[in-house]
């Protein structure tokens, strides 16, 4: 299975260190060079992380006109992501902003986020807990809607 990846839940995923869990969930992790600009330069943080897990994931966009339009609702990352989705074939798109997810599902896509991600990983036993985990993220300015959190605690069993 192949997922595209956007910035914000690779950042997410890096700070609970647990980058790992897209390899293990998908067989391909691809991501457009904006992702990469945005999560790999040298002032942001876990950029040392990012950029070891992200060697040779970077694949380039060709319909930029796709892009430019996109680019008009969303931001680049996305943009080139939900562009390179629909590319490659992708079976997942890996978004968090609720304005990318809505366009990607318009264009068809599958989207997960981190928390869903984080959520199978709880289901499988690799995290014992998921409010420990998000109260990491909130803690590191990561922003998640509380009907998400809920949601997700919810299917995790975690709350009623």
């Amino acid at each position: 299975m192949i997922i595209i990846a956007d910035s914000s839940p690779l950042i997410a995923l890096a700070i609970l260190d647990q980058l790992q869990l897209l390899t293990h969930y998908f067989d391909n992790v691809f991501i457009p060079y904006a992702v990469y600009e945005e999560v790999c330069s040298d002032d942001k943080p876990h950029y040392k992380k990012l950029k070891i897990f992200l060697t040779e994931k970077v694949v380039d966009v060709k319909n930029k006109y796709m892009v430019i339009a996109l680019n008009e609702r969303i931001d680049m990352g996305e943009s080139q992501a939900i562009t390179l989705a629909l590319e490659s074939n992708a079976d997942f798109i890996l978004l968090d902003d609720l304005k990318a997810r809505k366009t990607a599902i318009r264009y068809g896509l599958k989207v997960i986020g981190s928390l869903g991600i984080l959520l199978s990983a709880k289901k499988e036993g690799k995290i014992k807990s998921l409010s420990d985990v998000i109260q990491i993220l909130m803690k590191n300015n990561i922003r998640l809607s509380d009907k998400i959190i809920s949601d997700v605690l919810k299917e995790a069993g975690e709350i009623d």
